[in-house]
């Protein structure tokens, strides 16, 4: 899941995509972690809605 925007709406997006998967059926992989990667450094970014951020859930 790709969700752009300010990191305060983080939490946000990890339910979502939490809830799409339980909506889905789709079994998650506990043994491995759930990953965010940020591509663009919040620190550098003049506007916090350009903030891009991938969410991963690991799904067996």
């Amino acid at each position: 899941m790709t969700l752009d925007g300010d990191h305060r709406f983080l939490p946000l997006g990890w339910y979502a995509l939490y809830r799409h998967c339980r909506m889905r059926r789709l079994k998650l992989d506990k043994a491995r972690p759930a990953l965010e990667i940020y591509h663009d450094d919040p620190a550098k970014t003049t506007d916090s809605n350009q903030i891009t951020t991938a969410l991963y859930l690991p799904i067996r």
